[in-house]
C-alpha cells in the first residue's frame, strides 16, 4: 500500500515488472507473447499509463516465472 494506506503500489508493481522483465531479456512483443495480453498493454502496464487489472498483474507474475504471492508482496 501506499502511504495512505488506501490504494495498491502499482509503482512497486511496474519497477519488479520492468526488472523481472530486463533480468530475464524479454522484449515487450515476447512478454505480450506469453502473457496474452496486447503488447500496447503490457507496455501500459510497466510504463504506469494503466493500472491493468488483477488478471493481467496475475499473468505478468507467472510469465515472468514468479509466485504471484511474490510478485504482488510489494503492495
Amino acid at each position: 500500500m501506499n502511504s495512505s494506506g488506501c490504494d495498491p503500489n502499482y509503482e512497486g508493481l511496474r519497477q519488479q515488472m520492468r526488472v523481472l522483465r530486463k533480468e530475464r531479456k524479454l522484449t515487450f512483443d515476447k512478454l505480450a507473447e506469453l502473457t496474452g495480453i496486447d503488447r500496447r498493454t503490457v507496455v501500459a502496464l510497466e510504463h504506469g499509463e494503466t493500472p491493468g487489472s488483477l488478471n493481467s498483474w496475475y499473468r505478468v507474475a507467472l510469465a515472468l516465472g514468479v509466485k504471484p504471492g511474490e510478485f504482488f508482496s510489494v503492495l
